[in-house]
């Protein structure tokens, strides 16, 4: 307990405020899991992690473990979760994955709900997804038609572009007789293809690169970028 005392001009105000400190019932032994980088597509683990123990003297009834977000997608418990019962100082040991389905950096919250003072207990997970996919799109034209082709890049947040480059360097492979560049000076060649280098700074637009070229009638009716 403890009084506040607040003296104006023409009154002394005294209020008084109460707190109670009590024992936590859970300790959360790792507070924060932080997956770093991880390749969409991939995945890691951190295998039987130590994650709580029942610090109080009697025991503990977990009624669920789940994830609280924002992000409930990316982050996946394997092991350990469900409903179960800690005695007095039991640790229990969770498997949690991160397995990004979209580029950028991320969080999520894992709840322990459980009977005691201060449930549900959470633990913060982070981690970074790297990595895309590259589309070139409107990839389609007649013999003689000129054409803006735009490469895109997916499985990417726009809000997560930025966190993982500032620039970007690409090189986009295609058939030689059927697609006519107006500017082949960041070209390279072999016997049946083309090799152009794009380059630019990252933006919010998931619209990376563009270039420009004309249908031609060659030899194959058509060619993989």
């Amino acid at each position: 307990n403890a009084n506040i005392v607040i003296i104006t001009q023409s009154d002394i105000l005294t209020r008084t405020i109460t707190g109670e400190g009590v024992q936590p019932f859970i300790d959360i032994k790792t507070k924060i899991l932080d997956f770093g980088r991880v390749e969409i597509g991939d995945e890691r683990t951190f295998q039987d992690t130590l994650l709580i123990t029942n610090a109080s003297i009697g025991t503990i009834a977990i009624d669920s473990v789940y994830m609280l977000g924002p992000d409930k997608e990316q982050f996946i418990t394997i092991s350990g979760g469900g409903k179960f019962d800690l005695a007095p100082n039991e640790s229990r040991k969770l498997s949690v994955m991160f397995k990004p389905n979209w580029g950028g950096r991320t969080s999520g919250r894992l709840a322990f709900a459980h009977n005691g003072f201060g449930s549900p207990a959470i633990v913060q997970l982070f981690g970074t997804g790297i990595g895309g996919v590259l589309k070139v799109t409107s990839d389609s034209a007649y013999a003689g038609e000129k054409k803006t082709f735009h490469v895109s890049l997916e499985n990417i947040k726009p809000e997560g572009l930025a966190e993982l480059a500032s620039s970007f360097e690409l090189k986009l492979k295609f058939q030689k007789t059927i697609l006519g560049l107006s500017d082949y000076s960041n070209c390279e060649f072999t016997t049946d293809s083309v090799y152009l280098t794009l380059k630019g700074a990252v933006t919010a637009s998931a619209d990376i690169a563009s270039f420009d070229a004309t249908a031609c009638l060659g030899n194959v009716s058509e060619t993989s970028i």
